[in-house]
């Protein structure tokens, strides 16, 4: 029959446990293999994507200069 663990032994191996799957867990992460978008090619996609952006932009720039 196996020994029996101590609390403070459990603690201890379920803290090493949990920072092995985090390491596990973001070690997969790639990295972004795209290159960032200027200012222009946001407004484009985003225009496509919703087409009441480009009037949201025009209104909250009318309301600020008012």
């Amino acid at each position: 029959m196996a020994p029996l663990r101590s609390e403070e032994e459990k603690i201890a191996s379920d803290d090493i446990s949990q920072e092995k799957q985090m390491e596990e867990f973001f070690q997969w992460t790639p990295e972004p293999s795209y290159e960032p978008e200027t200012m222009g090619q946001k407004f484009r996609r985003k225009t496509k994507e919703n087409p009441f952006v480009p009037i949201g932009n025009i209104d909250f720039y009318v309301y600020k200069q008012a």
